[in-house]
Parts: C-alpha cells; structure tokens; sequence
C-alpha cells in the first residue's frame, strides 16, 4: 500500500517532500510503538504502528531507488543506486543483532529491551529526513548524455561531447501507454517472481535451523532466530557491494540473469541431493543462495523502474513494481507453506528452482538495459527491439535496446 501510494503521490507532492514523509511516517510511529503499546491492548496498538511503519517504509523503497538515480551521471548510476540499497543490508543485520546485544544487556527486562529496539529503528529514518528535504524542489533533472546522434537533433555538432540539460516534467496522471505496460512486465514481473523465491525461503529456515545449529524447528528461540540471521545477512552483504561494482560494467539486465541462473543451479542441487548433503556443505550452498540474491535480482529489481521510465511516470511505476513485489512475497510465503505440508521440502526446494529459471527467461525477453543512457527519452521515437548491442553510449538517447 505504501509502495503504491507514495509512488503515486510522490508525481504531485514533489519527490523530495513524499519521501520526507515517508520517513517521518517510519520514525514517529517506531516511537509511538515504543512508547505507547501498554496492556491490555498491547499487540492491538502494536500492530496499527507496525502498519504505520509499513506504509512509510514501503513509500522510501522506490523514492529512494528514484532520488538516487535522477541525482546520478548515467556512467555511473548503477554503482550509485546499489549502494544506496546496500544499506538495506546494514539494516538487516542491525536489526537482529540490537536484539542479541540487548538481550545479553539486560536478560531480565524483555518489555524494555525490544522498545529499546524498535526506538533504535526510528533513529536512522529521523536522521535522513533533512536529507531528503534537500533534494531538489523542481520537476528537472539534469541527465549526462553523450552528444553525438542527438547533438545534430538539437542544433549541436554530431562530433561534440557535453552535457545536455534534459527538462522532464513530473506531475499529472501517469501514463498507462502500451509501452509502459511492456515495462512494466519487466519491473515489476521479474520483481513479483524473485520475492516469491525470497521471501518463500523463510520454509527453509526451520529446516536449516536443526541441522546446522541444531534448534528445534519448532520451538526455536528468539536469540537462535537473531544469531541465524545475523549470519545469514553478513554473509549476503558482499554480493551487494560486488553488484555494486560490476553493475555499470555488466548492466542490470545481464545481472539478473545470472543471479537467476546461479540460484536456479543451486535450487536444483539443493532439490537433488538434500538427504544426502553433509551439514557444513547444505548451509555453504544455502548461504550463497543468499550472496546470489543480493548478486542479482534483489539489487537490480531495485534499480531498474527507476531508470526504464520517463520522469513523468518514474516514481509510480518504480512504485507498482515495489508492490507486485511485496505482492509475490505473500504468493511466495503462502504457497510454499502449502507445497511444503502437502508434498515435502524437496518439492519446495525444485519449486524455487523453476521460479528462479523463469525469472531468467522473464529478464531476457522483458527488461530493458539503460545503462550508459540518459534517464529521458521521446515517447514517440521509443523503440523496444530484440537483439545484442553493446554501445550504449552512441545510440539515440529515445532508443532503449533489450541487451
């Protein structure tokens, strides 16, 4: 909900005010929860601040995605934009391990350790919230685009290389063109099938659980769930960093096929051979489904609707695309559930395999590469076009190649 709200929103409030409140939508209701869900209507305050925070967080998932690629060279935007999202990484291991540290701090007052927590989450949001009142106030963004082929468009010399200041408009309904449909099939599909696979992994958790750190799976404690995640999320961290370094070398587009397809092979070794993998080597493999995660899909989901769409449309499709996201989450958590207590983990397991494989497919025949492109281009002159083309930097700025 706020994924599409704020992507919607942000058009006629202005980027730098609808991410502003986002974040004060994360950092006041994370204080709310910590201060005012008291008995008897504990879990009830709870869970309307929760959603609070829901929303706000969902609405800075595609502004920020969007604010740092607008405020990015095209030479460099996809290194920019994935550092950006590497701090979700940080976040992620934070989060479980300010619960082991408090935990060990004070082992007898639980109701004061987890507010504690939760007031810990709303101190980054607070932070960044001047930060993005300094964003830019108007609907203009300066691109970097090579001269060239455009250069004799605009009354420049073909030979000439500068910047040329491009003026997009933001604001208005945005566009539901047959053109941002097929986009649209690329952001946001490959993003509902890749957090169908991510957040359907949390089945393997349990199972992972009792073999490696010999937990019972159905009784598991708070500060085994903590240290497994802590684990999971540091050794997952250094594909982020590593996408951020080959992205703008590789593309997004060809990142995602190969997180895809890593994960696709691990998946179906996984499938293959779970009974029989040694315990040291089923969490390796199982950690680098993690690390290809991160090397792959869950960095470039991130990344692409904030560079394949016009200005006028970035910030709602980036938000659609979050939300079929989130949407192939739920799919992800309930239908695993279903495959696992109807027919086994392995059939999860080979599940994910042919998930991730159609992620592939997907990304090869809908998902443009913009990189080395500037972030505005004429709708009319707009061609989807299949084929292999490594120059980016001499085509037509209105060309957007399925590389």
């Amino acid at each position: 909900v706020g994924q599409f709200t704020f992507g919607y929103y942000a058009n006629r409030l202005g980027l730098e005010f609808g991410l502003a409140l986002a974040l004060f939508l994360c950092t006041a209701a994370n204080i709310a929860t910590t201060f005012l869900s008291w008995d008897p209507i504990l879990y009830e305050t709870m869970s309307l601040f929760r959603f609070i925070v829901g929303l706000g967080a969902g609405g800075v998932y595609p502004l920020s995605a969007v604010a740092s690629a607008e405020s990015s060279d095209e030479s460099n935007r996809g290194r920019r934009m994935m550092l950006v999202f590497s701090f979700q990484g940080l976040g992620q291991i934070a989060a479980p391990l300010s619960v082991v540290i408090l935990d060990a701090i004070l082992p007898t007052a639980p109701q004061v350790s987890w507010r504690i927590t939760l007031l810990i989450g709303a101190i980054p949001s607070a932070f960044a919230i001047p930060i993005a009142l300094s964003l830019y106030s108007k609907p203009r963004l300066t691109s970097r685009l090579s001269r060239g082929s455009i250069g004799e468009s605009i009354g420049g010399s073909p030979s000439q290389d500068s910047a040329v200041e491009v003026v997009s408009s933001r604001g208005g309904r945005p566009s539901c063109s047959k053109r941002n449909m097929i986009l649209l099939l690329g952001t946001a599909g490959t993003w509902f099938i890749f957090d169908i696979v991510f957040y359907g992994n949390v089945i393997f958790t349990p199972f992972i659980l009792e073999k490696v750190f010999n937990v019972d799976q159905f009784h598991p404690n708070k500060l085994a769930i903590a240290g497994y995640s802590v684990i999971i999320y540091i050794c997952a961290l250094p594909g982020m960093y590593l996408s951020s370094y080959v992205s703008d070398s590789w593309g997004r587009k060809r990142l995602q096929i190969f997180g895809f397809s890593m994960c696709t092979i691990l998946f179906a070794v996984l499938s293959l051979r779970l009974e029989v993998l040694s315990v040291n080597l089923l969490f390796v493999i199982y950690l680098l489904t993690f690390f290809f995660y991160n090397f792959g899909p869950n960095s470039t989901t991130f990344c692409l609707p904030a560079e394949t769409f016009n200005s006028r449309d970035r910030t709602f499709y980036n938000g659609v695309s979050a939300a079929f996201g989130k949407a192939g989450a739920v799919v992800g958590a309930s239908l695993f559930k279903y495959i696992l207590d109807e027919f086994g983990l392995d059939y999860v397991v080979s599940s994910c395999a042919w998930v991730c494989a159609f992620g592939a497919a997907l990304t090869v025949v809908a998902v443009v590469d913009r990189r080395g492109q500037g972030l505005d281009y004429d709708d009319q002159d707009l061609r989807l076009s299949l084929g292999d083309n490594n120059h980016h930097e001499t085509r037509e700025v209105s060309e957007l190649e399925l590389t």
